[in-house]
């Protein structure tokens, strides 16, 4: 053990730490009673309840930000509620996305990291979009899923841009934040 706590070095993640400093940038909510609701895969919520203020035993104040989906601790709810949020790596429709983190989910943003959309060195049969070709069979022939239009060349499509509008993108384009517009 000695060993190993006698290594000296340092751990950095740039593209987190810009994503972290973006967040905390976000002005308080409006109404001010309501903290801004993100939305990601666990790891990235797991650093975000680790880094921000966010609900749990502030008292009467109210936190600023909060996570759709608590990654610390695990049960029927928050699995369900995960499985919500991963619906932007699948091929439903647009609008049944919004719908789902808008009027489910209630959160004002999503980080979509472009591993876990694209999944480029997924076996076939393990991208994130087959996974959910088994959960929505009767999508699994349309091409692509919602996710990949964050990581696209091509300008914001207009088609989704009632529902969600690019607002941060990190430096390696690597990782996407998009607003949850309100409707």
């Amino acid at each position: 053990l000695q060993e190993e706590w006698n290594k000296k070095g340092q751990f950095s993640d740039f593209t987190a730490e810009t994503l972290l400093h973006w967040i905390s940038q976000i002005p308080q909510n409006k109404p001010p009673d309501r903290p801004w609701v993100i939305a990601g895969a666990m790891p990235t919520m797991a650093t975000l309840r680790s880094t921000l203020l966010v609900p749990s035993n502030l008292g009467k104040r109210t936190p600023k930000f909060a996570v759709t989906n608590h990654p610390h601790y695990e049960n029927v709810v928050i699995r369900w509620r995960t499985e919500l949020v991963y619906s932007i790596f699948s091929r439903k429709p647009p609008e049944a996305v919004w719908r789902i983190y808008r009027d489910i989910l209630k959160a004002d943003f999503v980080v979509i990291e472009r591993e876990g959309c694209l999944s480029s060195g997924a076996l076939p049969g393990c991208s994130m979009a087959e996974i959910w070709d088994r959960l929505d069979p009767s999508l699994s022939h349309i091409q692509g899923n919602l996710c990949a239009l964050a990581f696209s060349k091509d300008s914001f499509p207009l088609s989704i841009s009632s529902y969600f509008a690019p607002v941060f993108v990190s430096a390696d384009q690597t990782l996407v934040v998009w607003r949850i517009l309100p409707g």
